[in-house]
This record gives structure tokens, sequence and C-alpha cells, in this order.
């Protein structure tokens, strides 16, 4: 088997995907070109992918003098990366540059970006199963940079020897010079999520340098203890670990007590001006964030009040668990503020307006002593696509102009009508060579409108798809999507002409049936599996399998009949749970491939897969092109839409993903020469559906053969008798009713599979 690698320059802004295979490459990059605008605004960074709770470091990612910014998405487990790009004297903007992703390791949960060794490279601190990891930050041979694992797991000095430094894997910890002696310290929630635990950096006190050299001092940190977030108590005695205030516990009582609502966010930042970090922290449960000014020292931190409703002017009001930062993200010098919300996923009442889950408050004051100013609601996602959760997506020429117009279904958006879904248009008003999308609306065809105002339905989750559903070589328009009465699968048949403009008469809203086993969030496809003229569904699960569901009805009333739950071998994967597939012919041989992407957030492709007895995906993963470079990924178990978008005979993809988003891929696949069915003559198989009990199974072929039957795992089930050169016959009596396959090894036109159902 070869491996076939694009090698790409680091600074350019197209990453190229490669996959590998034996007599096949497919290969993608991530591109930029496409242009997206809303609401008459070109987006900066459209294909940036969208984030849900970002947290916000800067590093120098290029090699200019300016800072970059990195966001790290916490439910995605996702890098998305901004270059400062100059626009003049002094003036910056934010530019997606997503080359740079790939260099980051796989991280879970948080992320803080500090140069602990002050060589002048920011490092990587992060969580770690088993606490916090970190890893240095080196120069890399081609003069960028990579990360060099020094501490899994990070170790303090506790009371009785080392131990790991453990953070609550909700929790985002406070990492900087308390002490002003060079180095980094650690301050953070203890277990129960009471008080706050300080791990005092000394490297400089017994080294001379800057280190990783941790201990932890006293019981607690800033003499204060809490339960939930607006009861804080000022009267802790961080030496003997005991408080005298009311309702509170203490660090000595209740051992072995399970901590309640634990969950907290730690800002350390001057904020007053006086050489102190004060604490911006926020709590699992609550909205806001609080401030608490340190009035202590340097060696003994203190805090006498709390801020609840900060900034007071603007405060903060995420609907649950708030986190913040303090960057510079203006350009000028001065840190700004940063609120974002900090879980995992979206809250069961779908609160949480996740197209708006970056508030940023500019410093109009001074580094020494901020002043904080309200700017906006979303800020880097109102420079790119981004509607809110779970986008899926659907390329396809809808008014018959020539080029792919951009279909994305959306979870949610709350409203004072409830949180409903639907499926935006992208119209493309570019040209077949140059794509251009411009968002015309957000309720296609007024489809949820339509259904919340009739069948007082709200739908969610709603996954578009365009595909032939009634068998008459024209697409129509379908969707699966969530309800409070359950899962539903629709469609609109097209009425329009082949390669016309599409027409979709809403009062023709037709139900599927959900086949066997579907489950929210499946990703159903639509395909004619066993080629009888009728469309069968394939159903990737969420641990990876396929189910195969043949109809056994028409395609006016189709009956889904499950024939198997691990579809060309592919079998469950507990360790990369979420999955996404889609049907289309992605290298021009005019056979369908399957692609499949993947809760980790990378992409397969099974090489015409009608055709192959057990699947085989002709890529590991989104490779990296770079020597020390880690796999390129999307967000999530991103959908997938096929077309071609700039007329080189190619289908390219657009991706939405579960941030909300849109990643564009280009394709620069080996292009095939168009390979007809083999069933054009060159074989033929009868009767097919077969009554295994009344009949035989004749293969004719166009020259000698072998002709052997296999399950769909791959299992031998006996080969087929010669009647002459190139007439075969199988008996399949004893076999249990379901899809086979049959494979003619010809000598002149090589190997066939065909699928064959035994009723």
């Amino acid at each position: 088997m070869k491996n076939h690698y694009l090698l790409i320059a680091l600074g350019l802004l197209s990453l190229f995907i490669s996959f590998s295979a034996s007599a096949q490459t497919f290969s993608f990059a991530f591109d930029t070109t496409a242009q997206v605008s809303v609401q008459g605004r070109l987006l900066p960074n459209a294909w940036a992918g969208g984030f849900n709770a970002p947290q916000f470091s800067k590093m120098h990612l290029n090699q200019d003098t300016v800072e970059d910014l990195v966001v790290y998405d916490r439910t995605t487990s996702r890098f998305i990366t901004f270059v400062a790009v100059a626009q003049g004297p002094g003036t910056y903007v934010w530019r997606h540059a997503p080359q740079y992703e790939a260099l980051f390791p796989e991280i879970d949960s948080w992320v803080l970006l500090r140069d602990f060794d002050q060589d002048g490279r920011k490092d990587l601190f992060a969580r770690h199963s088993a606490g916090v990891q970190v890893y240095r930050n080196v120069p890399a041979s081609d003069g960028s940079f990579r990360w060099e694992a020094i501490a899994v797991p990070l170790l303090t000095q506790g009371f009785s020897g080392k131990v790991n430094l453990q953070i609550s894997s909700p929790d985002i910890p406070g990492l900087e010079d308390l002490d002003g002696d060079g180095d980094l310290d650690f301050v953070l929630f203890d277990p129960s999520g009471n008080f706050t635990e300080y791990h005092q950096n000394m490297s400089v006190e017994r080294t001379g340098k800057p280190g990783l050299d941790f201990q932890k001092i006293g019981f607690c940190w800033g003499n204060f203890i809490k339960e939930h977030f607006g009861d804080i108590c000022f009267n802790m005695d961080c030496t003997t670990g005991m408080s005298t205030c009311a309702d509170t516990t203490t660090v000595t009582n209740n051992p072995g007590g399970r901590p309640k609502h634990t969950g907290n966010t730690l800002l350390l930042w001057d904020f007053n001006g006086d050489g102190l970090k004060d604490i911006f922290f926020g709590h699992i449960t609550q909205n806001r964030i609080a401030y608490m000014p340190n009035v202590g020292t340097r060696q003994t931190a203190k805090f006498a009040s709390a801020d609840y409703n900060f900034p007071n002017a603007h405060p903060v009001d995420f609907f649950i668990f708030p986190a913040s930062f303090a960057e510079d993200v203006t350009f000028d010098g001065k840190p700004d503020f940063i609120a974002s919300v900090n879980v995992y996923q979206d809250d069961q009442l779908k609160q949480i307006n996740f197209r708006k889950s970056a508030w940023l408050y500019e410093n109009t004051g001074t580094s020494q002593k901020p002043a904080l100013t309200f700017r906006k609601e979303n800020f880097l996602q109102e420079d790119m696509v981004d509607l809110g959760t779970n986008a899926t997506t659907a390329l396809a020429d809808i008014d018959g102009d020539g080029d792919q117009d951009l279909l994305v279904g959306y979870a949610g958006v709350r409203s004072d009508q409830g949180y409903r879904g639907g499926i935006a248009l992208f119209r493309n008003t570019g040209t077949p060579q140059q794509a251009r999308f411009v968002l015309e609306t957000e309720d296609y065809l007024g489809l949820a409108a339509q259904l919340q105002s009739k069948e007082n339905l709200l739908l969610t989750e709603v996954r578009v798809f365009v595909t032939d559903l009634t068998g008459d070589g024209i697409p129509d328009v379908g969707f699966t999507a969530e309800t409070f009465l359950g899962s539903t699968i629709r469609y609109i048949p097209n009425r329009g002409s082949r390669n016309g403009s599409f027409q979709l008469n809403i009062s023709e809203l037709t139900s599927l049936p959900l086949p066997e086993g579907y489950r929210p969030g499946s990703a159903p496809v639509y395909q004619d599996v066993n080629r009888d003229g009728k469309i069968d569904v394939l159903l990737g699960t969420y641990y990876g399998s396929i189910q195969y569901h043949r109809n056994t009805g028409t395609n006016a009333q189709p009956v889904y009949q499950l024939e198997t739950r691990t579809y060309g071998g592919l079998q469950d994967d507990y360790l990369n749970r979420g999955f996404s597939i889609t049907a289309a012919d992605v290298n021009g041989d005019e056979r369908p491939d399957l692609l499949a992407t993947y809760s980790d957030g990378t992409l397969k492709v099974f090489n015409d897969f009608l055709n192959q007895t057990t699947l085989k995906a002709d890529s590991n993963a989104i490779a990296s092109p770079l020597a020390g470079m880690n796999t390129l990924r999307l967000a999530g178990p991103a959908t997938l839409a096929v077309g071609d978008l700039n007329n080189d005979g190619l289908p390219d993809v657009v991706a939405g993903t579960v941030a909300g988003g849109l990643r564009l891929l280009k394709n620069q696949s080996e292009k095939l020469k168009p390979s007809p069915d083999p069933d054009a003559g060159t074989v033929k198989i009868y009767p097919n559906p077969i009554n295994p009990y009344e009949q035989q199974l004749v293969i004719e072929t166009d020259s000698e053969a072998q002709v052997e039957a296999f399950s769909l795992v791959g299992q031998s089930l006996g080969q087929a008798a010669r009647v002459t050169a190139q007439r075969y016959t199988l008996d399949l009596k004893g076999l249990p009713a379901g899809m086979y396959l049959i494979q003619i090894q010809t000598t002149r036109s090589g190997k066939v599979t065909r699928k064959v159902v035994v009723r």
C-alpha cells in the first residue's frame, strides 16, 4: 500500500487533508475562499466552524511580532486559531488560520497558555485525567513550534508528600504569578467547590529559575468559604482550616461526604491597580460572574467583599456557568475582559444562546487600572457562520441556475415562541467556478413556522438532506427532527425537472417511517443498496456501525426491514462515539463512495462502498501533511454535504459542525475516469430478490469466472457450480432472510461484487 501526502506551506490559509489507499487517493483541503454574506455583511471568517464554550488565550502562532489568538472550545474539544493580520499602521484584525490547529495536542475540558519558564514562548497547561498536564513550547525545525510534554501529570507538594495537582473537570483554575517572584502559581477550588487552594511555585526560591515546583500553602487561600455563589463568608481561617461562618462546611468536617454543585471557574486579574490579583469566578448553577477584590498582600491574600453583578454597567448574564478571561483582543496593548459559557453541552432546557456565547468588554481604562465597556455578545462569532449547535448541510442547485446552493439545518434558537430549529438557505449568487453564498432565510419554505402553526410542533435538531426518495431520478428535500412527540423524518417531493429548479410545495410534506432502532441524532442515508429500484436506508449509529434497512415496500410507501446491524462488517466503537455518514461519488468514477465522520473530528472515506464485501476505509483519519503535526479535525461528528463548487468535475465538501458552524473542504482527490456499473452487460444475476427454497441463483458472465457467496461480514458461504464457462448457479438454501454478497472474478472484466437479497 502506498501512502500519498500533499505538502503545504504553513503560512497558507489552505490545509491539505490526505487519504492513502491502495490504487486510490482521496485528498481534501481546508478552504476559506468561498464568500459568505449575512444581512449584507461579508463574513471574514465564515468557515471557522463556530464555537459554543470558548476559552481564550494568546501566543505567537506565526513569526511576526504580534501575538495571535487561540480559542479552545470545551463542547467540541477543538482548537480554533486566529492570526493578527495588519490592516494599516497599528491596525489589526483577527483572521481564521486553520493550519495551526493541527499543531495542538488532544485536550479535554480546559486550556491555559502561559509562559512558565520565561523564555518568551507561551506554554500549554490543560486538564488531564490525573489532574493537570503541561507542554513546553519549543521551536520546530521549520521555524514554527511544537509541544513537548514535560509534566503528565503535574505534581505538587501536599501535606503528606508529592501528589497530583487535582482540578475538578468542570473547573477552570487560576494560573498567575501571585507573589511577584517571576514564576506561575496555581489557585484552584478544592473538590467540594467551597474554598480555594493556593499552590505556590517554589522554583525561583529553590533554584533561582522559573519552573514547575509547586507546594500547597495552608488549608485555603484568601480566607473565604462558600457553598454556592451568593453565599460567600469572609471568615475562614486558612491556618487552621476552621470557620465560624454559619451554614457552611469547614475543611475538616464531613470527611468522605459527597460534594454538591461543584463547578467553578477562576480568573486572577489585578483589576483595581493595587498590584494584587483579584478574583473573578463563575459557578455551575449561576448566570453571573462574581468579582472579589484582594485586600491582602502578595504573600497572604485576603478577600472581604464580593460583587455578584459584574460588571455593574452591563453584568455578565448567561443562563448557566460562565467563565472569564483577560486578554488583549482589541490590539491596544491592554487586557480586555471576555466572558463565555463553560459547559460540555447544551442544557436540557435549551436556554443557552450558543450564537452569542462570547461577550466582549473592551478595556477603555489602562493596563494598570482597567475600565470595562461592553461591546458585543458574539465576539468572533459575528464573523463566521454560527447557527448555535449541530449544523447539518446539504448542497443542491435549488434555483436551477447551474451552481450549488447550500441548505443548513440547525438544532434551534430560543424566542418568545419557544426553542425551535429549522433549515437555513444560503443561496449561491456566484458562478459555477466561484461560489458566493448569501443567507436568504433561516426558515426555508417557512417549514418550521408552518409546522408550529398547523401541527403545534416545534422542530429541534433538524438534519437536512437532499436525495432522490421517489425513485424518479430527481432529488427531493427531506429532514429529520425532534419534537415533543418524538423523532420524525419527512420530505417534500420535488416536482421540478431533472437539472431544473426545485418545485416544492409544503402541502405535500410526507412522513417516512422510522427505521427500526432509529435514535435521535442518527444519520440516515437513502440509497438503493441492493439495486432493485427501491430506496433503502443505511443508518449510521452513534457508536460507528451502520444498519442496513431494506425497502420491502415501494418508493411511494416504503417499508423498511432491518437486514443487518453491521453493514460492511463495521462494528461498534465505544471509544469513538458519534458517527455521521453520507454517500456521494467524490472521485469521478460514477460510483458512490461513503464518507464518515466521527466524534473525534476525523473523516474516513470508503471507496465504491456498494461493491465492497467488507468496508475498509481508504484513510486512517484526516492525515497531517507536515511532520510534527497531529491529526487535522473537523468539530465532532460533522455532517457532510457534497457538491462541485468550483466546476472542476470533483465535488467539494461543506461540513456542518457540532458547534453550529461550517467548514469548507476543497476536493483535490485523484480524478478517475467514469467506470460503468459492471451490471451493464458483463454480469447478470437473477432472480434477485430470491426465494432459495424455490429457485437457484443464476450468474451469467462475459467470460470464465470464479463465483463465491459471502455474508455481509465477509464469511464465505460457498462457491457456485459451473454450468458452462459463462453460466454458474448457487444453492442458497438454508440461509436466513437478508442480504448477501456474490463475488465474481472473471478472466475478462476482473472482480465484480453484487448484492443479493434472500427473502
